[in-house]
């Protein structure tokens, strides 16, 4: 009960969040399509942009990315044109920084690993196209040391 509390209000706080923002189309397609769209804290004087969504031709999301100070700062996604997840990487102050996904257009994981002030940390793991491992590396300082 206490995990479905939990997920309700952090969802209602995402909803919130999200409609509060201003949004201003900054790059357009031939046909009227959005390519561009930036978001800014409303009632924002400086209209920093905070958030940043990027468009297939197609109208297809291709990537999403959270900004602070002009720098890529949290959550970075990139889509596939069919609208299937490519690539997870966060970011603080441009610089990769935590967990890193990459996906094949199937929806398999294709590899996971961690990043720690931009360098690869720990073990990495590759994945085939089921879903298999087939291979691991492991980086101290941003180097395979197996």
């Amino acid at each position: 009960m206490k995990k479905l509390i939990f997920i309700l209000l952090s969802f209602s706080l995402f909803i919130s969040c999200n409609k509060d923002l201003e949004k201003k189309i900054v790059a357009s397609f031939p046909d009227g399509k959005p390519e561009q769209i930036d978001y800014y804290k409303p009632g924002s004087e400086s209209k920093e942009v905070i958030k940043q969504e990027v468009y297939y031709p197609s109208g297809s999301l291709k990537y999403s990315l959270s900004i602070k100070d002009g720098k890529k700062n949290g959550l970075c996604t990139y889509f596939f044109e069919n609208g299937k997840k490519w690539s997870e990487q966060y970011f603080v102050n441009d610089t990769s920084e935590g967990d890193h996904r990459l996906y094949y257009e199937n929806g398999e994981m294709r590899e996971f690993g961690k990043f720690e002030k931009g360098k690869c940390v720990g073990t990495w793991y590759f994945y085939d196209e089921k879903g298999n491992i087939i291979r691991e590396a492991k980086y101290v300082n941003g180097e395979v040391i197996q």
